[in-house]
């Protein structure tokens, strides 16, 4: 049976100004949807290919954006660093943690404002990674 673990699951954000990542947790993170990268490939298969075999061409498949929603946090660094950079049409670069594991990536986020409910106001952030995202391991 599944068990839900608080801090399970993390966004963070990367606010170096040099090489070295200082990941930042992002606060207010309510839902994260999408993040995944595959190979498109099509099958060819026609009368020429030998018989009990296929064959099949590849090539690039767009990125799937990652989409979460965020409750604001109008003084924090990690949400300011956010909304600059999506103004500004500048990659950050990001780690989505699942427990032990993490996707690290780059990629413009694109934020728009949500309608608030009961005075709360939330963003929905989309970020579309520049490339393939890379496997790391973190420390829950």
């Amino acid at each position: 049976m599944p068990a839900l673990a608080q801090g399970y699951m993390g966004l963070d954000v990367d606010l170096s100004a040099t090489g070295t990542p200082d990941w930042t947790n992002v606060p207010g993170v309510t839902v994260a949807n999408g993040l995944g990268y595959s190979e498109n490939r099509i099958d060819v298969t026609d009368f020429d290919t030998a018989p009990g075999s296929t064959e099949s061409i590849s090539g690039p498949r767009a990125n799937t954006p990652l989409t979460f929603t965020m409750h604001d946090e109008p003084t924090d660094e990690a949400q300011i660093a956010i909304l600059e950079a999506s103004d500004d049409n500048e990659s950050l670069g990001w780690r989505l943690k699942r427990g032990t594991k993490a996707q690290i990536f780059k990629g413009v986020p694109v934020v728009t404002l949500a309608a608030p409910v009961n005075g709360v106001v939330t963003y929905s952030v989309s970020i579309t990674p520049d490339a393939k995202p890379t496997r790391d391991t973190v420390t829950p």
